[in-house]
Parts: C-alpha cells; sequence; structure tokens
C-alpha cells in the first residue's frame, strides 16, 4: 500500500526532523499541549518513535504503544522503547475505549 518508501527512507525520515529542528519542536510542543493528562495514549502512525522520545524525555508524557505500517520505522521505534505493531489504524483491534 506504498509504505515500501518508509521502509528505505526510515533514517533519513528522522535526520529529516534533526536538520529542521524548528519543525521538529514546533510540532511536539503542539503535541505536548494536546496530551496533558491524556491516560493511555496510542500512537498511530508512530514512524521511529522520534516524537513519542521527545514526549516522554522533555514532557513526561509516556506514549508505549503505536500501529506503524512501515517494518523498518516500527523497528526503530522499538529501539526507543515502544511496543509497535504493524499494521494500520484500520487494521488494529485494541477493543472500545482502551486509549
Amino acid at each position: 500500500m506504498g509504505y515500501e518508501s518508509f521502509d528505505v527512507y526510515a533514517k533519513e525520515y528522522d535526520a529529516w526532523f534533526i536538520e529542521n529542528s524548528n519543525v521538529l519542536e514546533t510540532e511536539v510542543k503542539l503535541v505536548a499541549s494536546c496530551l496533558k493528562q491524556a491516560g493511555d495514549v496510542l500512537s498511530i502512525g508512530c514512524g521511529s518513535g522520534l516524537f513519542e522520545k521527545i514526549l516522554a524525555d522533555q514532557y513526561g508524557i509516556v506514549i508505549r504503544k503505536g500501529i506503524e505500517p512501515a517494518a523498518s520505522m516500527a523497528a526503530i521505534a522499538e529501539k526507543r522503547g515502544m511496543e509497535v505493531t504493524i499494521g494500520t489504524a484500520e487494521e488494529a483491534e485494541y477493543g472500545t475505549e482502551s486509549f
């Protein structure tokens, strides 16, 4: 379904955000402001887990689970401590009101 490019460019994805730290910082701040006291959060399309790692380290917002269709991106997220299901949100089965 077109996720192959994310597998090929997984490391470049993070490198782009690191090089464009102003964009990264702005996006992380926005997400953090929306997730204050959110409880359990499921990251849909968690990618490499870069945002989740920064949210945990800088804001104390811990997101443990994610869904990601690109296997190489999911592998990086798992190295960053996430539990990732490879697939899409439409395919996920987490039950009702779990997150």
